[in-house]
Formats: C-alpha cells, structure tokens, sequence
C-alpha cells in the first residue's frame, strides 16, 4: 500500500515539475517593442494609434501611445512586422521590415510629419537602437 501512495505522489510531482516547466517554456523565445512617436519638433505624439502587423503570421496588435508618445506591445514572436501610426493632423507613418529577434525588445522610434491621415510617409527599417 506504501509503495502505492509514492508512486501516486511521484507522478503528481513530476506532473507538476513538467507541467510548470512546459508553461515557464512558452514565455521563451517572445520579444517586443518598446518605442516612442514624436511630432517633427521632437515633441511626444499622445494618443496616436499603433498597429504592428506581421505578413508571415497575420498577427496584428494595436495600441496607443502614452503622455508621453510611448508605445509597447510585447509578446511577438520573432519575425519581420510592419508598424504603422496614425494621428490625426499627421500622415500615417508606415515602417515595413521591421526585423524582431529574441533576446530583446527592439526600439523603432517614430517621427510623424504633419499632414493628413490619407497620407501615407513610409519609413524604411533600420537597425534597432
């Protein structure tokens, strides 16, 4: 009967160890980007809308942008995404080729240039800061 009882408890423990293990496992390998939208002044963009798209997977996140003109979205898988920003009084910014690899959240700073919404001022990736 003893012996009975510790198998029982060793497979509940090893389930657990597994289980846990397999869940801290699914946060691996996950990046982000943690940036900022300025006006051409350099002044923080409140309010401006972010999309970050990937062609690849067909995963879009949105968000908005702080008091502060910052913006995150974690939990991207590793990949090249398109980010585009829109505010009103400004022409959407669209940076294509955006490149995430895992280690880091990448920073892809904005600058919006002043004009309407239906124009679009496409920026070209560089590498992350």
């Amino acid at each position: 009967m003893a012996s009975g009882i510790r198998a029982i408890l060793a497979r509940i423990f090893l389930s657990t160890l597994l289980g846990g293990s397999a869940w801290a496992q699914s946060e691996v390998g996950l990046t982000g980007i943690n940036s900022t939208v300025t006006d051409p002044s350099g002044a923080a963009v409140c309010g401006a809308a972010v999309s970050v798209h990937s062609n690849e997977t067909g995963l879009q996140r949105e968000t908005k942008t702080t008091d502060a003109g910052f913006y995150t979205v974690p939990g991207l898988r590793p990949g090249t995404y398109e980010i585009t920003v829109q505010q009103q009084g400004f022409a959407t910014a669209v940076r294509s080729g955006v490149h995430l690899t895992v280690g880091s959240a990448a920073t892809w700073n904005i600058a919006l240039a002043l004009g309407q919404t239906a124009q679009v001022t496409d920026v070209s990736a560089e590498a992350a800061v």
